[in-house]
């Protein structure tokens, strides 16, 4: 069975990732994270490293903090207590424009895709390039042209649609496709199958694994759906009453003998 926590985890940033060849680079840290709103403790000492170009997704009760790490990481929430780490550069007090050249590095999947209902698929997809860059016009077309081919939408199609006439798989895709059109390091997924039925959650899941073999990003995905973690973890990290209640692979999560992991994940 796999460390409840990560106890091999070296200070100075690199340690040997699980089934991994050789040393690997933490991309993204927490250490010590504690969050709490007003009086009920949602995190109470998160320990954490993300490496290089691995997909950790973190599964848990509702309610158990999974979305709150990803805004975490993105310091859309300040931790109360702990260090979070990205890329060698702890941004808890960071200044907004610091923050900012962080983000330009992240790509997010909100749960509901978040599209800015005024705006065009074209312009929901180059927002940014726009916020992030100086483009040119036909740069930033091509950008959001290839952004868009790679989640299997077509750009003469659906460029002029407003998110309104968009099916629920297309309004994911169109999110997914934002995300990564400026090339980001790390990808953040908040619930990508949420609210889909089983075919739409099953190529959105196929699409995932296609970009972590294409794009070679590190991922970090928060799902409450146990098969779509066994699909596209490198490792899983179940949170419980705060803390991470179990970390490692989905062939560790087989074999495990906790029954509170067997009775999360088997029923």
């Amino acid at each position: 069975m796999a460390a409840s926590v990560d106890e091999t985890r070296v200070a100075a940033g690199v340690r040997r990732g699980e089934g991994a060849e050789g040393d690997e680079r933490v991309l993204i840290a927490l250490r010590g994270v504690a969050l709490s709103f007003d009086t009920t403790e949602v995190l109470r000492g998160i320990d954490l490293d993300v490496y290089e170009r691995e997909t950790v997704v973190v599964v848990g009760p509702s309610g158990a903090g999974k979305s709150t790490i990803l805004k975490i990481i993105l310091r859309l929430l300040i931790p109360d207590a702990g260090e979070v780490v990205v890329e060698g550069r702890e941004i808890t007090r960071m200044s907004f424009e610091q923050i900012l050249e962080v983000r330009r590095k992240i790509g997010m999947v909100f749960q509901e895709a978040a599209l800015f209902d005024s705006l065009s698929v074209y312009e929901n997809v180059a927002y940014p390039l726009r916020e992030h860059m100086r483009l040119r016009e036909g740069d930033v077309e091509a950008r959001v042209r290839h952004a868009l081919e790679r989640v299997d939408l077509d750009f003469d199609e659906l460029g002029d649609r407003l998110p309104a006439e968009l099916s629920g798989g297309q309004k994911k895709r169109v999110g997914i496709a934002r995300a990564i059109v400026h090339e980001p390091e790390i990808l953040l997924f908040d619930e990508p199958t949420a609210a889909l039925d089983p075919v739409t959650s099953a190529t959105i899941v196929e699409l995932i694994q296609r970009l972590q073999a294409g794009l070679e990003v590190t991922g970090v995905v928060v799902t409450h759906d146990v098969r779509v973690a066994s699909r596209i973890a490198t490792r899983i990290a179940m949170l419980r009453d705060g803390r991470i209640a179990f970390l490692g692979t989905p062939e560790e999560v087989r074999r495990s003998d906790d029954s509170y992991v067997r009775l999360f994940f088997f029923g």
